[in-house]
């Protein structure tokens, strides 16, 4: 099985979320390699959930990116937005602590979900002993390693989607193309003759 991705270019590269492709609340999975033990992808979500924002939404999660900010899919943001909006609070959760947020910048007025699908959410304080994922500001993304983390529907690359047990998985890919506004992907099967192929291959979509 070949799965390309297509994910919009934010302004870090290091850790990529479980951005959904539509807006049911359906939760995204993460299809890993067949040949590979399931337990290692676990370890790879725990490894990186310092990185991580848990928004307290169905199937949305984001990346603390710097002091008191979460980079995200927008129409994840979207809805602490229109809470905020009405008065009411929202609040996240960043390496095991509830957190205020005060405050949601959708990055583009004419966002969809399969275009400009990024948001910042400020939070009310900065979050204690998680990590900050580091902004990638160079033009060589052709080549680094992305994490892929989620949770929900779980797979790989032979059966697909094979069930739901709500459990964080991460995998890894390397982009192979970089355009103004995309990078791209293949979840590629083990065999496959490329350089881009990882130890922890995976995807974030069927």
């Amino acid at each position: 099985m070949r799965i390309r991705a297509y994910f919009l270019i934010g302004a870090f590269l290091f850790t990529v979320t479980s951005f959904s492709y539509t807006s049911d609340n359906k939760p995204d999975p993460i299809l890993t390699r067949h040949d590979k033990e399931e337990a290692e992808f676990f370890i790879i979500a725990e490894r990186c959930d310092k990185f991580i924002c848990h928004l307290n939404l169905p199937d949305c999660e984001g990346t603390f990116l710097a002091d008191q900010w979460v980079i995200t899919a927008a129409h994840c943001a979207i809805f602490i937005h229109r809470k905020l909006k009405r008065g009411k609070k929202h609040f996240v959760i960043i390496n095991g602590a509830e957190i205020e947020a005060d405050k949601v910048i959708m990055m583009h007025k004419k966002w969809k979900v399969d275009q400009a699908d990024i948001a910042l959410i400020h939070l009310k304080k900065k979050p204690l002993d998680a990590l900050q994922a580091k902004l990638y500001t160079d033009e060589d993304e052709v080549d680094k390693l992305v994490y892929m983390l989620g949770r929900g529907d779980k797979g790989n690359g032979l059966i697909g989607v094979n069930g739901n047990d709500g459990k964080q998985r991460g995998a890894t890919n390397r982009i192979e193309e970089a355009t103004p506004i995309w990078l791209r992907w293949t979840f590629a099967h083990p065999d496959t003759k490329t350089k881009y192929l990882t130890e922890y291959e995976g995807i974030s979509g069927p």
